[in-house]
Order: C-alpha cells, then structure tokens, then sequence
C-alpha cells in the first residue's frame, strides 16, 4: 500500500502571498514549513573520560568510549526524534523514529522516505522492526547505509507513515548540518577502532 502524501502545498502558498502571514508558520501532521535563517552547522565539540559529544544545528552525536560506539539525534518540534547509530565495529548504520506521545504507526503498512523534493523512497514493512508497539520503528541493518546515503542527500526529510488505525502522517526534519557530522562522527569512529586495536 502506497502512502499518500498529506496536502500542503497549497497552503503554505497561499500563507506566501497574504501580507502579515508570510512569518507564520504552518504545521500539519509533524511537519514544520517555516522560512528561517540558515542553520549554523558549525561542530561545537565537548567531552570527557567517558564520552565525547558533537552538536551542529540541533543534531547532537554522541560517542561512548567504552560503548559500542556512537549515535546522532535530532529531536523535530513536532515531538518526532530521529535516531542514527553506527557501532565501532564498522557495521551499517541504523536508522530508526521514535514518535511523541500519544501516536503509533502501523508498521505494517512500511513507510516511506523523501528527501527534499526528490521520489519518496518506500520501505516495505519486511525491512522495519517494530519497537515498542509502533511508538518507535527502526529499519533492519541490511538497508542502514542506503538510507544513511539518502539522508545525506538533501536538506530535508519527511518520513511518512500510516496511524494504528488509520490515517496518514509524516514528520519533517532538517537535514542540513547531518553530512558534515556524519562525516565527523565516522572519523571518530575509525580512529576508536585503531585505538581498541592497539590495545588502548
């Protein structure tokens, strides 16, 4: 079953053009449409004896030094927390949603992925993993690393998907500071794979 795409368009247009609401923002199942100032990505990088913790934009990494290795968040205002995780090992990345409270998807009907304005990417529901009672799914390792390059990709994430019950909704992230510490978090983690390697 394909997800339909909830209808907004047309009313961010029509807040574009009507003088004193240009400044409002619009939003509707989890997605903020909002024009803002471009997001700082600068790495703003802290730590200690047991872990270590990078920030840009609102995304925050966190690696653990004698864990298995690190992971990045990215909470919407929506309430939606968007979870990516890669171990020390050098295994796939994870990628997995956790929704407010109160919401459920049917992780039987998959979801579906879109980046920017580019084709919405379906994950059938074989390749999601139920947590929680459809309050947080992530998608099986296999696909990790094709959806970490898709996220990449482009400024901005909805993740569409349908209610227990009935009734579809999505939740939008901004995308714009996760390459540069994806690409940061990944440094960090091969250089935790050569130390555990030479003992240290």
């Amino acid at each position: 079953m394909m997800i339909r795409l909830p209808i907004m368009a047309g009313l961010v247009l029509l807040l574009a053009t009507m003088p004193g609401l240009a400044q409002e923002a619009v939003q509707q199942n989890g997605a903020l449409e909002k024009k803002t100032a471009p997001v700082d990505c600068t790495i703003k990088a802290t730590g200690d004896d047991l872990h270590e913790e990078m920030r840009a934009g609102g995304w925050r990494a966190v690696c653990v030094k004698q864990g298995n290795g690190c992971a990045l968040h990215l909470r919407n205002d929506a309430g939606y927390l968007l979870q990516l995780a890669r171990k020390y090992d050098g295994g796939q990345w994870r990628v997995a949603l956790t929704l407010p409270q109160g919401r459920q998807m049917d992780v039987g009907e998959g979801a579906e992925l879109m980046v920017d304005d580019g084709e919405p990417q379906r994950i059938p529901p074989e390749f999601l993993e139920d947590r929680a009672k459809g309050r947080a799914v992530a998608a099986r390792l296999e696909i990790g690393d094709v959806l970490m390059d898709l996220l990449r990709s482009g400024r901005r994430l909805q993740w569409r998907y349908t209610m227990l019950g009935g009734g579809q909704e999505q939740a939008e992230f901004d995308l714009s500071c996760l390459p540069g510490l994806a690409t940061a978090v990944e440094k960090k983690l091969a250089q935790m794979r050569a130390m555990r390697q030479l003992g240290k």
